[in-house]
């Protein structure tokens, strides 16, 4: 992905298709990749992050994340490939390694358009989405009073519905447990 030309707030990416063919597109004003033709700016959050709206603008970006197939590198459950043999890596490896270093670039610049210009000074040293995302979740989580109650409705809310995966299920009420623990108020222990 490279900028367009100075004064053009769009991005231009470049993509390779599965039978070799590149094709240019750009997102126009959004400055925001395009993903295929998907409308990526539908998904995103309206405002930019600043320490007070964390909790709806995570939550949003991380659909946007997950829509776009990018989550996986952002929460760091994918990290950057490497070669077996680092001085001599295969075509298939160059390849994986330089579509994991675009797709985390195009994360970045995601994260980078939404936030306040205020986190620049804890984030701006940060080489990848992941630590980028960690970093950001760090600092911006609501801790004592309103973010456990926050967690607590969150927990009390949840319904099983037997039509979704119990697994799935039993991830996010861990979730929403790992919230409330960072929230740094002491819960009894009946409630955890």
């Amino acid at each position: 992905m490279s900028a367009g030309t100075a004064g053009d707030t769009s991005l231009t990416s470049q993509q390779t298709t599965n039978n070799g063919s590149s094709s240019t597109s750009t997102t126009g004003f959004t400055g925001l990749p395009d993903f295929n033709g998907n409308k990526l700016n539908l998904f995103l959050p309206s405002e930019k992050l600043d320490r007070k709206n964390y909790i709806a603008w995570e939550r949003q970006l991380r659909l946007a994340f997950t829509r776009f197939k990018l989550w996986d590198i952002v929460n760091g459950s994918k990290p950057k490939p490497t070669a077996r043999n680092p001085a001599t890596p295969t075509e298939a490896e160059t390849a994986e390694i330089a579509q994991w270093e675009a797709s985390d670039m195009d994360a970045q610049a995601i994260i980078f358009k939404l936030i306040d210009s205020d986190f620049f000074a804890e984030i701006g040293h940060l080489s990848t989405s992941a630590d980028i995302w960690l970093t950001l979740a760090q600092s911006c989580r609501t801790k004592g009073t309103l973010g456990a109650v926050h967690w607590i409705r969150r927990l009390a809310n949840a319904r099983y519905d037997e039509s979704t995966d119990l697994q799935k299920h039993i991830t996010i009420m861990l979730g929403y447990v790992r919230e409330l623990a960072f929230t740094d108020l002491a819960i009894p222990e009946t409630v955890t």
